[in-house]
């Protein structure tokens, strides 16, 4: 059964979130972080990191650090080695997306809210059954805080 770990689990407030959709049997918290919007926040956007927080804590044991920036990856494991894979992304603005550390070209590039970007994963890549998904920071220090790219979704889907 294909497994998947999320390097840093980011959980967004208000508007920045971001998923992960693999067929996971249970998120893997003892790395999460929650990630928050960088500058000044609202009483309410503050407490419900706090209370985000706390609710992982009550639940898990575990306590997730806050802050504002995107997770580090995401690592897949238990791939069929002789399969193909896309991942297909939704979200806003630019993905820089390597796979590997390699460097991904998207074959359906679409930058508007909520939009697909599919990119295909070569097969030597998933050929120890090992994936792992990053992101390359962009500058968007000129834009307001709600122009910025941000992950939605990610998917690994088999072709």
């Amino acid at each position: 059964m294909q497994r998947c770990h999320v390097i840093r689990f980011a959980l967004g407030v208000l508007g920045l979130w971001a998923s992960v959709a693999a067929g996971a049997r249970a998120a893997d918290l003892t790395r999460a972080v929650v990630v928050v919007r960088p500058g000044e926040r609202g009483p309410s956007e503050t407490m419900a990191a706090t209370i985000l927080v706390q609710e992982i804590d009550r639940r898990t044991g575990i306590s997730p650090s806050i802050q504002t920036r995107w997770p580090a990856g995401i690592a897949y494991d238990g791939l069929d080695p002789r399969a193909t894979y896309t991942v297909r992304l939704t979200g806003q603005g630019q993905s820089p997306i390597r796979a590997d550390g390699v460097r991904l070209k998207p074959s359906l590039d679409a930058k508007e809210i909520g939009a697909f970007r599919e990119y295909a994963v070569p097969a030597k890549l998933t050929a120890d059954g090992e994936l792992t998904l990053t992101w390359d920071p962009v500058d968007e220090s000129h834009l307001n805080w709600r122009r910025h790219s941000h992950v939605a979704e990610v998917w690994l889907l088999e072709r």
